[in-house]
């Protein structure tokens, strides 16, 4: 499980900063996914 977030997280930090927002917010609801 550790290695697939990492992997995420990798992949977000590439994305280009345009989508920085929008990262974020996906991130915020997968967390929120995460603890529902």
């Amino acid at each position: 499980v550790n290695r697939l977030e990492n992997k995420r997280k990798a992949s977000t930090f590439c994305l280009p900063p345009i989508n920085v927002p929008q990262t974020q917010k996906i991130s915020r609801l997968e967390q929120i996914r995460g603890m529902a």
